[in-house]
């Protein structure tokens, strides 16, 4: 099978090339980037891409049966609201309509804890539809995943991001419950649970919580194999 991943220079698609890499039944992933990827793996194909001409990249890449979009960024890094809606929002749409007209069978998108129609966070109510215009796209099975604090190496560490992250690693054992998923999340654990999904065969929208993303990458959750 081909994959597409959108968004393979941050954290979570960083480690997702990797899972996939490892996969037999998977023969090319082709990576949509603004940048050069760094990978030693022939079944890597990176498309530099320019991301308001989306559909003439998207134009080149055929039988692809599930794509991964791992695109986002932070207000401090795209002040802009306009771009930063792009990002978030609508190029992740744009290639769900494109999975659709093509026959795609899956479509994983992350999204963020907290989502809802009803949010007073701007950034949280946009996502929320964003999250229900993918779920009536028509392609057959849809992961939405609604991760917690993203924990990993960066690159480019963000000090208000390290600081964060460190506050809610110590509080971490009183988040039980309900509170569960509000527990920060390593990056390489969502990236896991996207790979083993890739292997779910059911069709269907499924919503995930931080909480459920990490017990699936555990294995507490098991899953078919397509090969």
């Amino acid at each position: 099978m081909n994959v597409l991943i959108a968004g393979a220079t941050g954290l979570v698609g960083g480690h997702l090339i990797e899972e996939l890499s490892q996969d037999k039944c998977i023969e090319n992933i082709f990576v949509l980037s603004r940048r050069p990827v760094s990978s030693t793996n022939n079944k890597v194909k990176v498309i530099l891409t320019d991301f308001d001409n989306l559909d003439a990249t998207l134009r080149q890449i055929e039988d692809v049966e599930a794509v991964y979009s791992c695109l986002g960024t932070t207000k401090s890094q795209t002040p802009d609201r306009s771009v930063y809606e792009k990002v978030e929002i609508h190029y992740p749409l744009q290639i769900a309509k494109w999975a659709r007209e093509n026959c795609v069978s899956q479509f994983h998108y992350i999204s963020s804890i907290g989502t809802s129609l009803d949010a007073k966070n701007e950034y949280l109510s946009r996502k929320a539809v964003a999250e229900q215009q993918l779920s009536h796209t028509g392609i057959p099975q849809v992961f939405i995943y609604r991760p917690s604090f993203i924990v990993g190496k960066r690159e480019r560490p963000r000090l208000l991001e390290t600081i964060s992250g460190l506050v809610l690693k110590v509080a971490q054992p009183l988040l039980n419950g309900k509170a569960r998923k509000y527990r920060p999340i390593e990056a390489k654990d969502i990236a896991h649970t996207m790979w083993l999904l890739t292997n779910k065969l059911e069709p269907g929208t499924y919503i995930l919580e931080s909480d459920e993303i990490f017990d699936i990458s555990t294995g507490k959750e098991s899953s078919n194999h397509r090969c």
